[in-house]
């Protein structure tokens, strides 16, 4: 049983009148003693204050039961955030929920900014999910990894650098489906659709980044694709962020679905355009010379030529 500041001051008392009885009967030094005893133990009764839990995480191990296991309930109930850590059952589920966003054409992105989306998107969730897989191997738990309808279809203007990354997670989340199999490790894949303004992934600070990729392109580049071609390729995401979704609650109900649920999906394709949809099984049905010349008419519809190749055309 712990000991409480009622106890601390009773064994205070006790030391305090056995010290002055011992006084009167000039036991002198073992009164002394008696009284600095009992005034330390009174002192670990005074208020010590409480630190506030605001912006407070705390880590503790071994709380499946016991000492850990109360703990961890005592602090979440005071406020605090509490990482518990568990040895069984444990960790059961991983959700490889994050993700950096770009745009911009192969050519025009920087190198060292395919390097980062690929670091986040690809290299991060292969990371996470090989330090935790002997724990969800061994307890037959979940895999859920995020990706993107740009997983599925890359004829997206200027996504290159971001569509790639996410159909490395396609294969990524295939393979690892076929080879968790015969553990009993069931693998899904959370595609979103149009989802930009619900995360802070990037479509809304688009004006930004167009500056940031525009300035950091050699100018030789520059000279051949033309600022008013760049800015046709930003037009497309500005426009297309009026049809983004604000509410991320249908692809959180996915993820939820498929952690909880018995018998999960092998891939949610969640939000997104009745046009978009029909536009991802089209690409994967028809032929790619039918699937190039439907991306290059939307490109000549809506982007500029570059500008060198304007020049080409008016000579």
């Amino acid at each position: 049983m712990a000991v409480g500041n009622s106890t601390y001051i009773s064994l205070m008392m006790f030391c305090l009148i056995l010290g002055y009885c011992c006084f009167i009967l000039t036991e002198y030094i073992v009164a002394i003693v008696l009284m600095i005893v009992g005034i330390y133990i009174g002192s670990k009764a005074l208020p010590r204050g409480r630190l506030s839990p605001n912006n407070k995480a705390v880590f503790i191990t071994g709380c499946d039961t016991g000492f850990g296991h109360s703990l961890a309930l005592r602090l979440d109930q005071l406020g605090y955030l509490v990482y518990a850590g568990c040895l069984f059952p444990g960790l059961w589920a991983i959700v490889n929920n994050a993700g950096v966003w770009t745009y911009g054409e192969i050519e025009i992105t920087q190198m060292e900014t395919i390097k980062r989306i690929a670091e986040v998107n690809v290299y991060g969730t292969i990371r996470v999910t090989k330090a935790f897989l002997p724990i969800i191997r061994r307890c037959k738990g979940r895999i859920v990894n995020v990706g993107s309808l740009g997983g599925r279809i890359s004829a997206i203007p200027g996504g290159g650098a971001y569509c790639m990354t996410k159909y490395a997670i396609e294969c990524f989340n295939d393979t690892l489906r076929y080879e968790m199999s015969p553990w009993g490790v069931k693998v899904c894949l959370i595609e979103p659709g149009q989802y930009g303004k619900s995360t802070n992934i990037g479509i809304n600070n688009i004006e930004n980044i167009s500056e940031e990729i525009w300035k950091n392109v050699p100018e030789d580049v520059k000279k051949d694709y033309g600022k008013e071609h760049q800015d046709g390729i930003t037009n497309i995401y500005k426009k297309g962020r009026e049809y983004c979704y604000g509410d991320a609650t249908p692809v959180v109900d996915s993820m939820v679905d498929s952690v909880t649920s018995r018998t999960p999906r092998h891939r949610y394709l969640v939000g997104g355009l009745i046009m978009t949809y029909l536009q991802v099984y089209a690409m994967e049905l028809i032929p790619s010379w039918l699937g190039d010349h439907q991306y290059i008419g939307i490109m000549n519809y809506m982007v500029p030529l570059p500008a060198y190749l304007k020049r080409y055309i008016n000579k």
